[in-house]
């Protein structure tokens, strides 16, 4: 309930500030008050929506990063000992949700290094950066979903 009217109080403000427009004078103040409103009123419009797309975020992070420590651990190559403290360290932190997102989003830039390092002809590792690619653009859709959703309040 508290996260809810959170949001609907950053719109009543967004709302106020716009209706306050009228009392400033110089351009420069009018316009800087025009953009506070708009933004208060975006965020408004997806606090609700922040935690379950973390939730989401997470979830799509810890599939791309157990696919890939799991390409990466069937290399035929002796993996750089980078690679072997990612595999080594690949549990849940425990923390917080944005504490987990952190700790994957470090993991899988890990990975990405040690991608990078390996030979790109090798089919497991394209088909670990597939993987990779494909992690990463699901959860840049989540959040431009909430982008989207921001945007088109004006």
């Amino acid at each position: 309930m508290f996260y809810e009217g959170v949001g609907t109080l950053l719109q009543r403000a967004g709302d106020t500030l716009a209706a306050a427009d009228s009392d400033r004078n110089d351009e420069r103040s009018k316009r800087q008050a025009r953009i506070i409103a708009t933004l208060v009123r975006r965020f408004g419009a997806i606090q609700t929506d922040l935690f379950g797309a973390l939730e989401q975020e997470i979830a799509i992070l810890e599939q791309t990063r157990d696919g890939l420590v799991t390409a990466l651990g069937g290399l035929a190559a002796p993996l750089p000992l980078a690679a072997q403290h990612l595999v080594a360290t690949a549990a849940d932190t425990g923390g917080g949700p944005l504490d987990s997102y952190r700790a994957l989003m470090t993991e899988i830039d890990r990975c990405t290094v040690v991608l990078h390092g390996l030979d790109p002809g090798d089919a497991a590792v394209q088909r670990a950066r597939r993987q990779l690619r494909r992690g990463l653009a699901a959860r840049a859709a989540v959040e431009g979903l909430l982008v989207d959703k921001m945007l088109a309040v004006k």
